[in-house]
């Protein structure tokens, strides 16, 4: 391999990257740099000893290996000269050549997708972001890779995800179960909710995330994701009423089953399951990375309360908080100044990293990405349309309702415009249910993934007077409870949404709101305003920004999936490795997260890629011969951030830092051994040794 290579090499996968703002192809340490200030790239002769090394740098330090022998990176003293440093060790004996750290332009420029601009998390000029674009220098995904995102389910036709949707090639799709994994005709995955092959989102949660793993890039639609090629799993494990245990456990295994590499969970909550946990830790998952979310309670998560608690992301910790699962990685969410977001939930001990999450005010502080499109099939103001709602006011066994007290359009108290539903002018009568339901169908033949949004003003006794939702196929029966609160919304009008898609194809469907009184107090009652019944436009693309750690998890699952696809081999502990010690540290995170720092995409790239080992150097020793029963030893390495590995005599390796001492020695001829371990993870092959005698 050429000097130039290994120099492109060098600076492509250097942290620093490229320019932040630039508006053509990206620049590596600024634009106009020709090489990086205080570096050289040295060769030595073969033949040239350690310590003639450092003789002829003469202040000069090595700062790592790059590959070839004796050819390395030297960092000079403060102020020194780069070409005159060059020239002047290029005439010294026992160097080959010496040249500028030589700065080559990226060829990569910022996708064409028109809201790129708007992903902060991705790219910004602050620099509070994960550095994608420095990343995707050297890879912006592959297809190759699976990432299962187990959540609501997915907009698998969104123009902005079907290039990325994963497809099950073992099944053709021809009502039988081709590949025998026990699902039929999975042809992009599983919904687990209602067990059957489409796993469509009927909520947004999932889609959005999916988006940030990795909606198509380069496509001039909407955004992309932090991967623009991947291959994205939809697994439905999650409804309105949450995610159940048995449908997460479900979704784990088909992932792990059918090839996904990283598996992303953007839920959370604080019971603590050991069939879960072995799940994740079982044979066939133990190749696959879950990335989950730490949680939005805005807790230190350090005590085994449900109030300081969040599974699965603290799986990892060993009893009593979690179960020791190692391929786990836990998120918190940071904010677009490079904070902690205040709802993340945060500790140590359990979350690893941040990544950006969203947080503050404002559309453009939260996190934008792909969401379903609907079509509205009824509202938001036939409501308000004479003759097309009807009082049930009936109910048997309760008192009539006085006409001043039943559910009618009311002016003066809404949402939005003037009229909203109400059950009474002013206080409701105790001790009745009153009702009210649309007199004219909703048509949803040939609709799919059906919403209703409305929305509520309540005041009621919590846990004695109840507001509900409920659907039919007649006026007088109520089939389906959709929702129900208690409790006051303190005067103000809440959005809501309730999941309708069980109506999914019926030909005629009856809403009705309900308001249960109990005998001892009253209150103001409820009022309904702008409801919309809403359905899933097939092929549509909406986009939302939303905040969140579910929103930070989903960076970190697509970092992994982007270093996957620039190193497949990668196993999971590499790429947890690679993760972690990728991170920038920010004193918002110190003592919140382990790492101290928040995800950043090119160190990860460039800790994942590593192959060059350390090389190790014992720097100060003790005399010998010596009559001194102690002996203490420094070292360093060729590559930052290394860490030590000490072996006294026939003794185990163990972990240790330069000024390693030793007492208690006796009489005789002592070995003492010490080999770097880099931040990839690489180790010495030649430990740096010393004999020494007592």
């Amino acid at each position: 391999m050429s000097i130039a290579l290994l120099a492109v090499l060098l600076v492509t996968g250097s942290s620093q990257g490229a320019q932040k703002g630039t508006s053509g192809p990206l620049q590596a340490r600024g634009a106009d740099a020709e090489f990086v200030p205080g570096e050289l790239i040295v060769q030595f002769e073969s033949d040239v000893s350690l310590a003639e090394r450092r003789d002829v740098l003469d202040g000069a330090r090595v700062v790592k290996s790059l590959g070839m022998p004796g050819l390395v990176l030297v960092r000079l003293e403060e102020g020194a000269s780069v070409r005159a440093s060059a020239a002047a060790l290029t005439r010294e004996a026992g160097i080959a050549f010496a040249e500028p750290n030589y700065i080559r332009q990226a060829t990569q420029v910022p996708p064409d997708d028109p809201r790129y601009g708007e992903l902060w998390g991705l790219n910004q000029l602050s620099d509070a972001d994960i550095d994608a674009p420095e990343a995707w220098a050297t890879t912006t995904g592959s297809s190759t890779v699976i990432v299962g995102v187990i959540d609501t389910g997915v907009a698998y036709d969104h123009p902005d995800l079907a290039g990325n949707i994963w497809v099950n090639d073992d099944d053709d799709g021809d009502d039988t179960d081709d590949d025998n994994n026990g699902y039929f005709d999975d042809l992009r995955g599983w919904d687990f909710v209602q067990d059957d092959n489409t796993p469509l989102d009927y909520e947004g949660h999932g889609t959005h995330v999916a988006g940030t793993v990795g909606a198509v890039g380069n496509n001039a639609v909407g955004v992309t994701g932090v991967n623009q090629d991947v291959a994205i799993m939809p697994l439905r494990a999650g409804g309105p009423g949450g995610f159940a245990l048995s449908d997460t456990i479900e979704a784990f295994n088909y992932a792990c089953d059918n090839g996904a590499r990283v598996v992303n969970g953007s839920f959370a909550g604080p019971g603590k399951s050991l069939a879960e946990a072995n799940v994740l830790k079982s044979v066939d998952c133990r190749n696959t990375l879950f990335v989950f979310a730490a949680g939005n309670d805005g807790v230190f998560l350090t005590n085994n309360t449900s109030a300081t608690n969040a599974y699965p992301c603290e799986y990892h910790r060993p009893s009593p908080h979690g179960f020791s699962v190692p391929n786990i990685v836990c998120v918190a969410a940071s904010t677009k100044g490079d904070g902690l977001a205040s709802f993340s939930n945060r500790g140590p001990t359990a979350v690893h990293l941040a990544a950006p999450g969203g947080g503050g005010s404002g559309a453009a502080a939260q996190i934008l990405s792909t969401w379903p499109a609907y079509d509205a099939v009824f509202g938001p103001d036939d409501m308000e349309t004479a003759g097309t709602w009807g009082d049930q006011i009936n109910v048997p066994d309760l008192p009539p309702v006085p006409a001043d007290k039943a559910w009618d359009r009311r002016a003066g108290i809404a949402s939005s415009g003037t009229n909203a539903l109400s059950d009474s002018v002013g206080n409701y009568a105790n001790d009745v249910l009153t009702t009210i339901r649309n007199m004219t169908a909703i048509n949803l033949t040939g609709e799919q993934g059906c919403l209703i949004d409305y929305d509520l003003r309540l005041q009621t006794e919590s846990n004695f007077d109840f507001f509900g939702v409920f659907a039919g196929l007649d006026t007088i029966a109520n089939e389906e409870e959709l929702a129900s609160f208690s409790g006051s919304t303190s005067g103000a009008f809440f959005p809501l949404t309730a999941d309708l898609s069980v109506f999914d194809g019926e030909s005629t469907v009856y809403l009705r709101f309900f308001l249960e009184s109990d005998p001892t107090f009253a209150f103001d009652g409820a009022y309904v305003d702008d409801v919309l019944v809403k359905c899933l436009q097939p092929n549509g693309a909406d986009y939302n920004a939303i905040p969140g750690t579910s929103m930070a998890s989903p960076h970190v699952a697509g970092v992994a999936a982007l270093l996957l696809a620039a190193k497949p081999a990668l196993t999971v502990a590499k790429l947890k490795n690679a993760l972690l010690k990728g991170v920038d540290k920010k004193a918002a995170f110190t003592n919140r997260v382990s790492t101290g720092g928040r995800l950043n995409a090119n160190k990860s790239m460039a800790v994942a890629l590593d192959v060059t080992p350390p090389n190790t150097t014992i720097t100060a020793r003790p005399p010998s011969p010596t009559r001194m029963k102690t002996a203490t030893f420094r070292f360093t390495s060729t590559q930052l951030g290394s860490t030590f590995q000490c072996r006294h005599m026939t003794g185990p390796w163990t972990a240790c830092a330069s000024g390693k001492t030793y007492t208690g020695l006796k009489p005789g001829l002592h070995t003492f051994r010490v080999r770097a371990i880099d931040p990839a993870g690489n180790v010495d092959p030649t430990p740096a040794v010393d004999t020494w005698r007592v």
